[in-house]
């Protein structure tokens, strides 16, 4: 109803994150890889604490750096279920087609996209008809795919709210689900740095969690 949560209650009465979930068992343990690309994205203006979405698909849609996100989903994902998030239209289209190429099954969700063809990727993906799905702000909330393995952040953000909305698409506890895996698609960005799965600790955003559970990771930074 467009009604923020701070004009309807009071006071938080009781808090729980993400980490402290996983560690009793409601939400499924992450993994985390970050995967450097040689796209510079330092030059890109900041407004409201966030890149700017029009600057920020200019440098990051291109060639090389697609080729990078596909070839991080073989090789660290495993061929498992997918959520891709790129900056914006023509990024994920692109996105899409270097998936294709690389004969990996892939659907496009984005705000035009009409219901019905909607729902009707949203089930393949389910059963598993798609491996992936390149999706430009539409799955962020609301989207729940307890099967869902694999997440990509392919566009980079410095929003700790929107990263915790996508990384937790991922936690959906599901049978033989043994962890979700996030991938953070790292460019170069001096004096810019995007939220990380690691940032979520307190770690630098530089941090590579090489694949170790967060929760693990945490234990020993504790």
């Amino acid at each position: 109803d467009s009604t923020r949560l701070i004009d309807v209650f009071d006071e938080i009465v009781y808090y729980r994150t993400i980490q402290d979930l996983i560690q009793d068992g409601w939400l499924a343990p992450l993994v985390g890889y970050r995967v450097k690309t040689s796209t510079d994205i330092s030059e890109v203006e900041i407004q409201n604490g966030e890149y700017s979405q029009s600057q920020l698909e200019e440098k990051i849609d291109n060639p090389e750096r697609n080729a990078h996100v596909v070839a991080a989903y073989r090789n660290l994902a495993m061929a498992k279920k997918a959520l891709v998030f790129a900056s914006g239209v023509r990024h994920a289209e692109n996105l899409a087609l270097s998936f294709r190429q690389a004969s990996v099954e892939t659907a496009v969700i984005v705000g035009s996209t009409p219901r019905e063809e909607r729902e009707k990727i949203l089930a393949q993906f389910a059963s598993g008809q798609i491996s992936v799905i390149v999706n430009v702000g539409v799955l962020t909330e609301g989207f729940d795919e307890p099967s869902l393995q694999t997440i990509i952040l392919a566009k980079p953000t410095r929003s700790t709210l929107l990263y915790n909305q996508i990384v937790g698409r991922g936690t959906r506890l599901f049978e033989g689900k043994k962890h979700c895996t996030i991938i953070d698609i790292a460019d170069v960005a001096r004096g810019k740095k995007p939220i990380g799965l690691p940032t979520l600790l307190g770690l630098p955003p530089e941090f590579d969690l090489q694949g170790q559970s967060l929760t693990d990771v945490a234990k020993k930074f504790e």
